[in-house]
């Protein structure tokens, strides 16, 4: 008789440097942006600079209470076999990991030249982002199909939970001045303020200037506050919502 053991994927613990984004493999610095390439890609390609990913739940750890400026839209050709054309500052996410932030902000450069979100999640994700803030995505181009208006901060088709994370100062054209969700989305202890959405049409006026959801969203001890639009919602434009907590 033979028998064969299939061993646990085991997954990996990838530390980001301070204040680290842009993809420069081999200078000695794991950044954010090679970091989730590799928990993406369950490889290295970083040059050794992070840790290799793994095929199980990697855990990204961000530097505590460091400033992520992201100057620009992520460039990695990787993504060509997966790419929504969505346009994002960090890699798409079609694999199942964690970022935890200890207290980290990850923001776009208010003096860069053009607008992008900060996370796109495809269907195939399942991302649970950890202690930390979101603030100055913004996406103001429109197509046939919208999708580009929507989600200032994130847009989420796949599965994703927010623990302690504060989203704030996002704006979209269209649809979701923080968060548009089309798949399932967890708030904890989550707080998504003074974020907007700025287009106006005739034929669509802009909706929920906090969240727009349409997929399934639970909020627990969260809060949404001082977000504005022009159409539906100034808070949350609501598909089906479970509410819970204190």
């Amino acid at each position: 008789v033979v028998g064969v053991v299939t061993l646990p994927s085991h997954a990996a613990t990838i530390l980001v440097a301070p204040s680290e984004v842009l993809l420069s493999p081999g200078n000695g610095k794991c950044s954010l942006r090679e970091a989730m390439l590799n928990a993406e890609g369950a490889a290295d390609f970083s040059g050794h600079d992070c840790a290799a990913g793994s095929a199980g739940d990697d855990t990204i750890s961000l530097a505590a209470n460091s400033i992520y400026v992201l100057p620009d839209r992520d460039p990695y050709p990787l993504e060509v076999l997966l790419n929504d054309r969505e346009t994002n500052g960090l890699p798409e996410l079609h694999t199942q990991f964690t970022i935890d932030g200890n207290g980290a902000t990850i923001q776009r450069d208010p003096a860069a030249g053009s607008c992008f979100r900060i996370l796109y999640v495809s269907r195939l994700g399942n991302v649970s982002l950890k202690n930390m803030t979101l603030k100055n995505g913004c996406v103001n181009v429109t197509d046939a199909a919208g999708v580009h208006g929507a989600g200032g901060a994130i847009f989420n088709r796949g599965t994703l939970t927010l623990d302690g994370v504060t989203i704030t100062n996002n704006f979209a054209l269209k649809s979701g001045g923080a968060i548009h969700n089309d798949g399932t989305l967890t708030l904890m202890r989550t707080t998504v303020s003074n974020n907007s959405v700025t287009g106006s049409f005739s034929e669509f006026p802009g909706a929920g200037g906090g969240i727009v959801n349409r997929g399934a969203m639970q909020v627990f001890q969260s809060t949404i506050s001082n977000n504005s639009t022009a159409g539906a919602g100034g808070a949350v434009d609501a598909g089906v919502v479970a509410a819970g907590g204190a």
